[in-house]
């Protein structure tokens, strides 16, 4: 059955983006509205790290092969310290400005502060910013900048290193929103520290995909 209804099952708006069947219907009214008014072309959000900022250098040190995820950020706050972590690491030269140069919104996920100290460190402080505390709740962040900035974009371009992972969430949001989502999932080179090696995209228009 097409998905043709002015909303789709609840359930799918709740497991994604977090609404309720109040808030599914208010957004919908509220977009529909603010289309008629405020259309904007085209918003682009890009991830941080592994994205806008070439993370090679740090991760190619033994230490940091053998302490992923959880053991790696230890690793930082409890060996390195995060104030020799963000001087050595942290700096505009590993910059991807393929990517950065073209963001609006920079839009990460982990601890409020030190990201925050990342975006200092490189010289992006001064770029719009959206931390969150996972990277499942980003397709949410960006309908709350929405509604926090009377924004209707009617494209959304979103750069990320695991951007497929939230497809479901970016088809749901496409559905509210009743506009495109380009999903670019972003590859940086090994070997040229701030360059752009591969990105796979993914095209949706109001909930399906169109390429």
């Amino acid at each position: 059955m097409e998905r043709e209804e002015f909303l789709l099952n609840p359930s799918s708006y709740k497991a994604t983006l977090w609404l309720d069947l109040e808030d599914i219907v208010r957004f919908e009214n509220y977009f529909k509205a603010l289309s008629l008014v405020s259309k904007k072309g085209k918003i682009v959000f890009s991830d941080f790290d592994d994205t806008i900022f070439s993370r090679t250098p740090q991760l190619s040190e033994d230490r940091f092969e053998k302490n992923r995820w959880q053991a790696g950020n230890d690793l930082v706050e409890y060996t390195i310290w995060f104030e020799n972590f963000f001087q050595k690491y942290y700096n505009s030269e590993m910059v991807v400005k393929e990517i950065s140069d073209k963001t609006d919104v920079i839009l990460t996920a982990w601890r409020v502060v030190v990201q925050k100290w990342k975006l200092k460190h490189t010289w992006l402080e001064n770029k719009n910013s959206i931390i969150v505390d996972s990277h499942k709740y980003k397709p949410r962040a960006m309908l709350s900048y929405f509604l926090e900035n009377n924004i209707y974009p009617e494209i959304i371009e979103f750069n990320d290193d695991k951007a497929f992972k939230l497809l479901e969430g970016f088809k749901d949001l496409s559905f509210l929103l009743k506009n495109v989502i380009v999903l670019n999932n972003v590859s940086l080179s090994k070997d040229r520290l701030n360059q752009v090696w591969d990105i796979q995209t993914i095209t949706i228009k109001n909930w399906k995909i169109i390429n």
